[in-house]
Order: structure tokens, then sequence, then C-alpha cells
């Protein structure tokens, strides 16, 4: 059974209103054309899925709490090399092949004596 959803917001159940707000911040204006017909046809636990997912968006804008964030980059140390080329203070320069040889070496058993 499916309701109809241009009517205003009557009729609609809190979860309704909640998963269309969610929607209308999660998508970009173009796309808002398309939240009536996705939600005569989501169940609830879509819905629960994409307020859930605004939920977690702006969680993740909070200052603090994502360690990319602008906020956050003054407090990681950077060190550059003489070439220019920047790194976090407590990360040891090591190239990718010499991971690999590292990786290898010690799957392989070569390091290991009886």
């Amino acid at each position: 059974m499916q309701r109809s959803l241009s009517s205003g917001q009557g009729g609609l159940s809190h979860l309704d209103i909640d998963c269309k707000e969610a929607l209308q911040q999660l998508l970009r204006p173009s796309y808002y054309g398309i939240i009536n017909p996705w939600m005569g046809s989501a169940s609830t636990r879509q819905k629960q899925d994409m307020i859930l997912l605004k939920k977690r968006m702006e969680e993740a804008d909070r200052p603090g709490k994502n360690p990319y964030l602008m906020a956050d980059v003054g407090k990681i140390q950077i060190t550059s090399n003489p070439w220019g080329r920047e790194r976090e203070s407590n990360v040891i320069p090591v190239t990718a092949d010499r991971i690999q040889a590292d990786l290898l070496r010690n799957q392989s058993g070569a390091e290991q004596r009886d």
C-alpha cells in the first residue's frame, strides 16, 4: 500500500518527515524530485538508514571528531625534506618497495633461525 506524499506534511509519520529532511540535506536540489517517489516505495529500514546517514554526516562535520578536518590540522606536526615533500612527523620514511621486501622476507621466514 503506497500513500501519496504530495499532499504536504499531512498524514506523514515522524519517520517520513525525518527521512525527507535527511534526504533534502543529503541530495542536491536538482534531485529533490525523486524524494517523494522513493519514499513511497522505500521500506521502514531504508528510511531509518537515511536518517542514520544524515546523523553520521553531521557528526563527521564537527571539529574534533574527524582527524582530517581543518580544525585538527594544527595539531599534526609536519616535516619537510630538502625537496619540499611533506609528511607527518610520526611517520617513518620508508619506500613502498622496501616495505614490500620486508613483508615478503617476514612471510617467507628468511629471517627466522632454528
